[in-house]
């Protein structure tokens, strides 16, 4: 990245959300066109015990680069068939708590690093993208049209005999439009499945360009990142 104004070359910035693709300034991800054998489509600058941390940007209408960000994504399901899980009660709830006192140390600790996005305490739409196409998509039911979502209402999961939100690091995705009537969709490695779910390949039918991005809705941190050369 000898210039750091300039997307480097086979790498394409995609919007975090659909409602940003026609914005001024766009918070994106960085994506390769052609995967990585051993990284992806995505370039990821580290991993933590509950997140996945990838390299992002802000860009203009002209897809000039303003700035550098990591985009801090929450990831559950890295914790379910860790020892730790086994050893005391983790479960999202604890999580979230845990992510909202990061991100309040984070401000605290250098609050002009920190890009606010709302998402660092609201769960943001599952999101995957279509690299064909260069741009983010959010599931939607092919019935309803409704946008998939994290279901977080305990007592609906409960009913349908599935692992609670709070309770568990499990995570489902619903459509909130047909309330008690829709389907639930496991996104965490090994939830628990019954009549009441389907598997998300139903709602990403037939489209072999799509990549999952933060598909379980995790919260999210965006940060300023500033690229040094290797010598340094």
């Amino acid at each position: 990245m000898s210039d750091i104004k300039r997307l480097p070359a086979g790498y394409m910035a995609i919007p975090l959300a659909e409602d940003q693709k026609s914005s001024v300034l766009k918070i994106c991800v960085l994506v390769k066109s052609e995967p990585d054998p051993a990284g992806g489509h995505m370039v990821v600058l580290r991993n933590t015990v509950d997140a996945k941390i990838f390299l992002g940007c802000i860009v203009d209408t002209s897809n000039q680069v303003l700035d550098w960000l990591e985009l801090w994504i929450q990831n559950s399901g890295t914790l379910i068939s860790t020892p730790a899980a086994s050893r005391m009660p983790l479960s999202n709830a604890m999580l979230d708590d845990r992510w909202s006192k990061q991100f309040r140390a984070f401000e605290q600790l250098n609050s002009a690093a920190i890009v606010k996005t709302g998402l660092e305490t609201s769960n943001p739409l599952p999101t995957l993208i279509d690299i064909s196409a260069g741009c983010p998509v959010h599931p939607m039911d092919p019935e309803s049209g409704a946008l998939w979502k994290l279901c977080k209402d305990e007592g609906l999961l409960q009913q349908k005999g599935l692992p609670g939100y709070g309770s568990t690091l499990h995570r489902y995705l619903y459509d909130p439009s047909s309330g008690a009537e829709s389907k639930f969709i496991p996104v965490t490695p090994e939830a628990p499945t019954n009549e009441f779910t389907k598997p998300m390949t139903e709602i990403c039918i037939d489209n072999a360009n799509l990549i999952p991005f933060n598909i379980a809705a995790g919260l999210m941190l965006v940060k300023k990142h500033d690229p040094i050369g290797l010598e340094t």
